[in-house]
């Protein structure tokens, strides 16, 4: 029973389903394949410049007398429900500093979320991967242990650990199997 409230819930969230009535939570739950989230922003990022050489190249000397560029970041998630309780994902990450998580897999169901592992029996800590999938009322969002970190799915300076997906920003609800491979999602666009 917990993970039909769970799935109900999840849809509520979403605005799949209205809370009318559980049989009609429950019709309009099964056709829900599954959605996308989206959410782009920018930044100013700042740094002193350098007395010899000035500003890196993409960055300029603002009124402060600090280099300054506006860097993009985008967070996307895209995943399927599907009927034996598990989530097909895919997640990609750039950060403001440029660099970039990218995750693609199914996670087993738990008593607060999803589970994904990979690596665990790895020797090298790098490539052990413990992730959980969390969702709350208001956005989805993703926790590794400390020892399992999916760094080898992250570049330089990026982590999944912490990482939150709004749910504000849900730009589809029909995802198919085909759109999470990694080559179709991640250059799917925003808008």
């Amino acid at each position: 029973m917990t993970s039909i409230i769970k799935y109900t819930q999840f849809a509520i969230l979403l605005g799949i389903i209205s809370t009318s009535s559980f049989s009609a939570k429950a019709e309009s739950f099964h056709s829900f394949e599954g959605g996308r989230i989206c959410n782009e922003t920018t930044k100013i990022l700042t740094m002193d410049a350098d007395p010899q050489h000035g500003c890196l190249p993409e960055f300029a000397l603002n009124e402060d007398g600090k280099c300054a560029a506006e860097k993009p970041e985008s967070r996307k998630f895209a995943f399927i429900l599907n009927e034996n309780k598990t989530l097909d994902f895919g997640i990609n990450y750039w950060s403001y500093s440029g660099h970039n998580c990218m995750v693609h897999g199914n996670a087993v169901e738990t008593d607060d979320g999803w589970l994904y592992q990979s690596g665990i029996n790895a020797n090298d800590d790098f490539d052990k991967c413990y992730l959980t999938i969390r969702m709350s009322e208001n956005d989805i969002t993703l926790e590794t242990r400390e020892q399992a970190a999916c760094a080898s799915y992250c570049g330089t300076n990026a982590t999944l650990d912490g990482l939150s997906f709004p749910l504000a920003t849900l730009v589809s609800m029909n995802m198919t199997p085909a759109m999470l491979h990694e080559d179709i999602h991640d250059d799917l666009p925003c808008d």
